[in-house]
């Protein structure tokens, strides 16, 4: 068992290496320098700042769930009927899981066995939050 835990942390490892590994390649590049005019300058920020946790922080969440409740009254007809297919098809899957959950197994396939082996991992929380987590920290 600690073997396929390790396995899943390495390859979640390299998962989020491989996502932001260009993104670290792309700032480490040197620009090319051109012959122009116009001087691009860049905005230095100062990282060693002490984070706190004040009243703005949390006042900050009350207005984002503000926000976030009354945002539908802006929104246009296409946006209700975006809205509305997501939930009705959430809707429906959540209705019909059992359904799909006995067709699937009555369906089995050696094939469909070793999918399901290598993407369970992917699936458990013990190992997709910590990778969550790196990503929100990033």
């Amino acid at each position: 068992m600690p073997r396929i835990i390790l396995r899943s942390w390495l390859a979640a490892l390299l998962l989020v290496a491989t996502i932001t590994g260009g993104s670290f390649a792309q700032s480490l590049k040197p620009e090319p320098s051109f012959n122009s005019p116009y001087q691009q300058t860049r905005t230095e920020y100062n990282y060693s700042k002490e984070l706190k946790l004040n009243g703005d922080y949390f006042e900050g969440y009350i207005s984002d769930i503000k926000n976030i409740l009354i945002s539908p009254s802006g929104w246009e007809r296409s946006d209700w009927i975006k809205a509305s297919l997501i939930a009705g098809i959430t809707a429906g899957l959540y209705t019909q899981d059992q359904k799909i959950q006995d067709w699937v197994q009555e369906n089995r396939s050696s094939v469909s066995d070793k999918i399901s082996k290598f993407a369970k991992p992917f699936g458990d929380g013990r190992y997709t939050l910590p990778g969550l987590g790196a990503l929100y920290l990033y």
